[in-house]
C-alpha cells in the first residue's frame, strides 16, 4: 500500500500556500508556529510578548516614516527658500564708497537717493517700501509722504531707484555741519512683497549711517530706532 503524499495540514511548515508568502512574513508565520501560537492553549505570556515585538516593529516603521518625512520637508524647506523672491539695497559696495547724499537749496531738504533689487530667482510682487530718515538726532523718522506708496512688481534683478526727502527747514550749513560727523545722518528702508501666491509674504530692510569720511556704514535695521 503506496503513503499518500498530500501535505498534512496539522503538521506546521508543510502548507504549501506558504510558500507564497514574502520572506518577512513567512518568518513571522513560522515563528509563531515555533512558539505554538497557532495553538488554542499557548501560553499567554508568550502570545503577549510575540503582540510586543511585534508593536515594537510597528513602531520602530512609524519613527522611519516620520524621520523620513521630516527629511524630505526640510529639503523642500530649502527649496522654496531658494526660488523665494528677496528684495534690499543694490550697488551695496558702491555705495558704501559714497552715497547720493546732498542737499538741494531749492527746496532746503535733504535727498538720499537709493537703489533695491530683487536678488530671489523669482518675481517679488507687490512690492511697498517705507523710508526713515535720522538727521542729527539718535531716531529715524518716517519721511514726509514715504509710508509705504504704491506696489510695484520686480523680477529678479531689476534695479528701482528711490528717494528719501527729508522734511523741509533744513539749511545747508547745518547739512555741512551734519556731514562732517559719524553716524549723523542714516537712512532705513523696510520692505513689504509677496511671492507668486500672493499669499506668503516677505519682509526685508536696509539701513545704512553716513560717515564723516564720507564712507556708508551698513547697520543691523534692528540697531536702527525708529521715532515712536
Amino acid at each position: 500500500m503506496s503513503v499518500s503524499q498530500e501535505p498534512n495540514p496539522e503538521k506546521p511548515g508543510d502548507d504549501p500556500k506558504k510558500k507564497e508568502y514574502y520572506a518577512p512574513i513567512r518568518w513571522i508565520v513560522n515563528g509563531s508556529e515555533r512558539l505554538g501560537l497557532h495553538h488554542d492553549h499557548a501560553p499567554h505570556w508568550v502570545i503577549a510578548l510575540f503582540t510586543f515585538g511585534l508593536l515594537v516593529l510597528a513602531g520602530a516603521a512609524w519613527i522611519e516614516s516620520k524621520n523620513t518625512t521630516a527629511t524630505l520637508q526640510k529639503q523642500l524647506d530649502v527649496l522654496q527658500q531658494e526660488q523665494q523672491p528677496f528684495v534690499s539695497q543694490a550697488d551695496i559696495e558702491k555705495d558704501a564708497n559714497k552715497s547720493n547724499l546732498v542737499y538741494s537749496s531749492e527746496i532746503n531738504k535733504i535727498l538720499w537717493g537709493f537703489r533695491y533689487t530683487n536678488y530671489g530667482k523669482n518675481v517679488a510682487f507687490n512690492v511697498k517700501k517705507r523710508i526713515f530718515l535720522k538727521i542729527g538726532r539718535p531716531y529715524y523718522d518716517l519721511m514726509e509722504g514715504g509710508d509705504w506708496g504704491e506696489p510695484i512688481d520686480m523680477p529678479p534683478y531689476k534695479i528701482v531707484t528711490g528717494t528719501a526727502v527729508s522734511r523741509a527747514g533744513f539749511s545747508e550749513t547745518y547739512f555741512d555741519t551734519l556731514m562732517k560727523q559719524d553716524y549723523a545722518i542714516g537712512i532705513l528702508v523696510e520692505f513689504v512683497y509677496f511671492d507668486a501666491s500672493k499669499k506668503n509674504e516677505f519682509t526685508s530692510s536696509f539701513c545704512m549711517e553716513h560717515l564723516a569720511t564720507g564712507a556708508m556704514t551698513f547697520r543691523d535695521p534692528a540697531q536702527c530706532p525708529k521715532q515712536k
